[in-house]
């Protein structure tokens, strides 16, 4: 597992964080104010497994900002 980047400047609305677990990318998109272990946060897996880096999943199957960056691994995506 690799964080890859976050990016996070003053003045910035949204912050970004980047990971990667094997074929798989993550990226968690939350308030700048937010902490890695609040429930602000969208999550999204690209799916890098079979070579398919195309398909999209949602931490829980949704896009709303109510997930927490440190749980990111623990979530079905869909």
């Amino acid at each position: 597992m690799t964080q890859a980047r976050t990016t996070k400047t003053s003045g910035d609305t949204i912050q970004t964080s980047i990971f990667t677990n094997g074929s798989n990318t993550y990226i968690a998109k939350a308030p700048s104010f937010a902490t890695t272990n609040s429930a602000m946060w969208q999550i999204k897996l690209i799916d890098g497994s079979s070579g398919n880096i195309n398909l999209i999943k949602w931490a829980s199957g949704t896009l709303l900002f109510n997930k927490i960056q440190d749980d990111y691994l623990t979530y079905t995506y869909f």
